[in-house]
């Protein structure tokens, strides 16, 4: 509280109100260079005028100091700097007052007075029994860091209006040269209303990116080797768009942004009108990295300087790990991350909105997975391009909300991780190719073609000789492309064993040819529909399901439903069909001929029994061609 002003003194000058100058800033543990020899302390003015320091006493408990200032002044808004002993404590800032300071200050805390002639103590710092508030002496890390006032205008003797120095922020050079850690002269680090970096910031010591001082205006880069960023909760980091790198990097070093629900930390652009791409993003080379209630914003930028172009996405993490939880990753150029050579990585309980991928390289992805096994889930992905793209890898991805994305999840492989998750205005749930191509194959040994809660978009798939795929029941395959892309071509053994209440589909196919290697394949339980080919030039016309020189093929409780050309065609193979209907092909793919039910274009015929025929054409006439194959 201000006292008001009381009557003159014996000197003849008005005593000053509490707080018009105060302790600012305390190096009671010296410099790196001369520990204890070069302490210093500095005071500032808060007034708007000069200030008579004449009489005035800076006093502790102790002795040291017990300075009585002689013929001194301090100006309005400005600092004055006492040092110990000589003036080489701040080598490059002549101090103002020159002091012994007795036996030093005490490394334990002190109790310090600033008093007027008459008396009145104007400011005071009680730390004797508590230990000094801030300020680092020697330690395994930065030390010589000094104590900061937060606020000129409250308490000296309130600890929670004192900070150490953020080592971003410095002024002032020790006797050896050195930056110190501490702003002798210059406004306090911890109460700046902002923090600018010029020229970035690059380091390969722990440092922690403090709530006083934020928001932090960057141009340029932040660059971490062999260290520990820390940011604090409410950090707020400005990049500014420029035409030079200006992303963050960490190289086998850690990223801590742990935030709170009230305090989120925000990496963002520093434009008034921001835009998708204005910085680089984050690349983390062989580093680990924990955000927490942290925002990611504008990001994703694509750069091009002499070589081919490239981007970080909003986070590139490259044979490393991301923990990250409760944070949001938001209209980035590229993608929001990208995960390589990444086996333990968590991403949990985020959102991720407006990553449209890169185009250049057809990867349109808010999460790009290469290599990697992360655990994604509970998360929230809305208006992406596509949300998950796995290149390869086996993430788990669970119980995640899709919404508005054109594509929810593409995999490269089937993987028995995806599960729980929902898709909403989303065109394609799970789509199953290789990025940059028309194509998936499958190999190997007894795989399984898992069911999800999503459904499944294909293009061209191929099912490789020796070869056994396994399609759970409720699997539903939708063929997506353009005419004559659409195909599933089956050289091994399919067992497609659907229920009655949870039947495989397979849905606007061009054709699935089963080959000669396909023997003791099986579709049961199984809806085609929409199936069926008829084009190109010179024309050619496919059936929905071929079978062409096989064995032994079955087809039973199925539906064939709506298809052109022939539900089913077969050529000169072994075939049994039990239970199964076919109806509603009533359509002329062509002038004057009419699509089939059953289609044999050479023998032998199929062996059928309790088959239903419905709304085919002209009155089932032509259900079967050759009608010798009638049963």
């Amino acid at each position: 509280e201000e006292e008001e002003e009381e009557e003159e003194g014996e000197d003849t000058k008005p005593v000053a109100l509490y707080l018009s100058v105060v302790i600012n800033e305390i190096a009671w543990m010296g410099t790196n260079v001369s520990h204890s020899v070069d302490e210093w302390i500095e005071l500032y003015n808060n007034t708007t005028s000069t200030v008579d320091l004449t009489g005035w006493k800076l006093v502790s408990a102790d002795g040291g100091p017990d300075i009585t200032f002689a013929t001194s002044s301090i100006a309005a808004g400005e600092y004055f700097l006492i040092e110990r002993t000589d003036d080489n404590a701040v080598s490059d800032t002549p101090a103002d007052l020159i002091s012994s300071f007795g036996n030093g200050l005490s490394n334990v805390g002190e109790d310090i007075e600033l008093i007027t002639p008459q008396g009145k103590v104007i400011d005071s710092v009680m730390a004797s029994s508590t230990g000094w508030f801030a300020g680092v002496a020697a330690t395994s890390g930065p030390s010589y860091i000094s104590m900061e006032r937060i606020d000129s205008l409250l308490p000296g003797s309130d600890p929670g209006n004192w900070a150490s120095n953020n080592r971003i922020t410095k002024n002032g050079l020790d006797a050896g040269g050195n930056p110190i850690n501490g702003t002798p002269k210059a406004e306090n680090s911890v109460s700046k209303d902002f923090t600018y970096l010029p020229n970035g910031l690059t380091t390969t010591e722990d440092l922690t990116l403090t709530y006083l001082g934020s928001p932090y205006l960057v141009e340029k880069s932040i660059a971490v080797s062999g260290a520990k960023l820390t940011v604090e909760p409410g950090v707020v980091i400005k990049f500014k768009p420029t035409f030079s790198l200006n992303f963050m990097k960490i190289t086998q070093g850690s990223l801590a942004a742990v935030g709170a629900a009230d305090k989120e930390i925000i990496f963002t652009s520093s434009s008034t009108e921001p835009q998708a791409g204005d910085w680089g993003g984050f690349y983390l080379e062989k580093s680990t990295a924990l955000l927490k209630h942290a925002q990611i914003q504008y990001a994703g930028k694509i750069y091009n300087f002499d070589g081919p172009p490239y981007t970080y996405g909003a986070i590139k993490i490259d044979g490393g790990r991301l923990t990250m939880k409760n944070s949001f990753i938001e209209k980035s150029q590229t993608f929001g991350i990208r995960l390589q050579n990444s086996t333990s990585s968590q991403i949990i309980n985020s959102e991720f909105k407006e990553n449209p991928g890169w185009v250049n390289i057809n990867r349109e992805a808010a999460i790009y997975i290469t290599n990697s096994n992360p655990i994604i889930k509970n998360s929230i992905f809305e208006d992406n391009k596509i949300a998950i793209l796995v290149e390869s890898g086996k993430p788990t991805i669970q119980n995640n909300a899709f919404i508005g994305n054109n594509t929810a999840i593409w995999i490269s492989e089937l993987l028995d991780t995806i599960s729980g998750n929902t898709a909403t205005n989303t065109a394609r749930g799970i789509h199953f190719a290789y990025p940059n191509s028309s194509q998936a194959e499958i190999s190997g040994e007894n795989i399984i073609w898992p069911k999800t809660n999503l459904p499944y978009t294909v293009k061209n798939v191929i099912l490789n000789p020796n070869t056994s795929l396994n399609i759970e029941k409720g699997v539903m395959v939708n063929f997506v492309g353009g005419y004559f892309q659409k195909k599933f071509i089956v050289k091994g053994k399919l067992l497609a064993n659907g229920t009655p209440g949870q039947p495989i589909m397979f849905s606007s196919m061009d054709y699935i040819l089963f080959t000669a290697s396909s023997t003791g394949s099986v579709l049961d339980n199984v809806v085609i529909k929409n199936g069926g080919y008829y084009g190109g030039f010179p024309p050619q016309e496919k059936g929905t399901v071929i079978v062409e020189n096989v064995t032994d093929f079955t087809v039973k409780n199925s539906l064939f439903d709506s298809n052109i050309v022939a539900g089913l065609e077969l050529v000169n193979s072994t075939t049994t069909i039990e239970k199964t209907t076919f109806k509603n092909h009533d359509t002329y793919y062509k002038p004057y001929r009419p699509s089939r039910a059953i289609y044999v274009r050479s023998d032998p015929c199929p062996v059928m029994s309790q088959m239903t025929l419905e709304d085919n054409f002209e009155n089932n006439l032509v259900d079967i061609d050759p009608e010798r194959c009638n049963p």
